[in-house]
């Protein structure tokens, strides 16, 4: 029985672990909520998410995070015509390549969500958790 607890405490950490990362740093985390929020937007976003520091980014997610759709394309639009002489400074080599890096990663952040948030990875946890306790009982380990 201590086994079977341990494994499922062991699981449950997995998963506080894979949802929220302790160990992620404040600048981390807001480069990736600014990367869920504004995502959408994806040419204004990746030259944005490249020129915009993590404070501004942060100053910007307080902003327009109770704003609707419309709102936060008008703001991106505003700082895109801010921040244009820095824009210009990238080369268009480096512009394809923060798209398609964005791309990538947009890819395997709606793959991770869509699997998290479809109660897939919660049913394995389930179902893996069941499988343990199956074994458990049908093949108990004599101390």
């Amino acid at each position: 029985m201590k086994n079977f607890l341990t494994m499922i405490l062991l699981v449950f950490g997995i998963m506080f672990f894979l949802r929220e990362n302790p160990f992620r740093s404040e600048e981390e985390k807001i480069k990736i909520k600014f990367t869920r929020e504004f995502s959408y937007m994806e040419e204004d976003f990746y030259l944005l998410n490249e020129v915009l520091s993590v404070k501004e980014k942060d100053k910007l997610l307080v902003d327009l995070s109770s704003s609707s759709r419309g709102e936060q394309e008008k703001a991106f639009k505003e700082l895109l015509k801010e921040k244009q002489e820095e824009i210009n400074k990238i080369e268009d080599y480096k512009k394809i390549k923060f798209k398609k890096e964005i791309e990538e990663n947009k890819k395997i952040g709606n793959t991770i969500n869509s699997i998290y948030e479809n109660n897939i990875f919660r049913a394995i946890i389930v179902i893996v958790t069941l499988l343990c306790a199956v074994i458990y009982i049908l093949f108990p380990r004599k101390i």
